[in-house]
């Protein structure tokens, strides 16, 4: 069969027969019979390792080949989706550096209202209209532990302390990062939660949403493959409480 090798044995190696030499003068006819056997077998016995160490069939190759040839196709969707999955944690990291600059910025706004003022400097220039427009499409934000918070005397063309959105969009590495930032209002119960039940406890809470498209051989959760990193924070409105010093 095809690919198979054969065997030395004796009965193979006595098989083999080889031409008489001629017989020198003087040498009896057994010792010529004993030196021609002799030579017989060395002669089988070379022809058959000879035979043993032709090297790899060609179905051997092909196998091997075959082998080495699925072994680097996995190895190679491994390495891309290692690759992606990089990719993606790098342009995660970017959108947290982002979206804690925007957070920044709000920690940076008074969340208490001056005695004169008749909104806290958190909501100042928010209209109605824009962030009816924001709860219409909140995207990753959980808005319903919240309720609407607006500046009433706030015009559409009014600049809010604490912006709707990041201008301009920050970029890095040609991918986009677009911010918003919701300012609504909670209200803080006995047992530490925060939501829309009224008490006497109002809280605001800011909410920094960053989004971003991702290349085309990468995707996300989101709608259209889009990912979002969203951060939020409870600021009390509530003036700090006085220390009152006594001394004798």
């Amino acid at each position: 069969m095809l690919g198979m090798k054969p065997t030395c044995s004796a009965t193979a190696a006595s098989a083999v027969l080889l031409p008489l030499r001629p017989t020198p003068r003087g040498v009896t006819t057994e010792v010529k019979a004993e030196a021609v056997t002799g030579v017989a077998e060395e002669e089988a016995v070379r022809i058959c390792f000879s035979r043993q160490d032709d090297g790899f069939s060609l179905i051997e190759v092909i196998v091997a080949l075959g082998i080495i040839v699925v072994v680097m196709t996995f190895s190679l969707a491994f390495f891309i989706r290692s690759m992606q999955g990089t990719a993606l944690q790098q342009q995660r990291q970017a959108a947290v550096a982002v979206a804690d600059q925007a957070m920044e910025l709000t920690r940076s706004v008074p969340a208490g209202k001056a005695p004169t003022a008749t909104v806290s400097p958190l909501l100042a220039g928010r209209d109605q209209s824009r962030v009816d427009a924001q709860w219409a499409s909140p995207g990753s934000v959980v808005i319903s532990q919240s309720v609407k918070q607006v500046d009433p005397a706030a015009t559409s063309t009014s600049m809010p302390l604490v912006p709707f959105s990041t201008t301009p969009t920050p970029v890095f590495n040609t991918v986009s990062y677009p911010v918003r930032t919701f300012v609504d209002g909670c209200y803080l119960d006995s047992t530490g939660a925060c939501g829309p039940t009224p008490n006497t406890h109002l809280m605001y809470r800011v909410t920094v949403e960053v989004r971003w498209q991702p290349k085309a051989d990468q995707s996300c959760s989101g709608a259209g493959g889009a990912c979002a990193y969203v951060v939020s924070t409870l600021r009390d409105p509530s003036p700090d409480v006085p220390f009152i010093q006594t001394g004798r």
